[in-house]
């Protein structure tokens, strides 16, 4: 059907994800945001305010609790 849903149990909601919160959303896997804002783009190549869509994204997912950041492991 083309759509994602994303569930919060902190707060409990469902929340419908346009196509690019969809596509930040898949490649937060334990990636940096650098590497994921790389990623992003190069999905997107060529599409204007992919920097500027990626930030809001981005910012809009850790609001609503459906990403989050963590500290990478300290290196032993």
């Amino acid at each position: 059907m083309g759509v994602c849903l994303a569930y919060t149990p902190g707060q409990p909601a469902l929340h419908r994800l346009n196509t690019a919160s969809w596509l930040i959303v898949s490649l937060c896997d334990g990636r940096s945001v650098e590497d994921i804002a790389s990623a992003y783009r190069e999905a997107l190549a060529g599409n204007a305010g992919t920097d500027e869509a990626f930030r809001q994204g981005l910012e809009e997912l850790l609001a609503l609790g459906i990403i989050r950041r963590v500290t990478p492991p300290a290196v032993a």
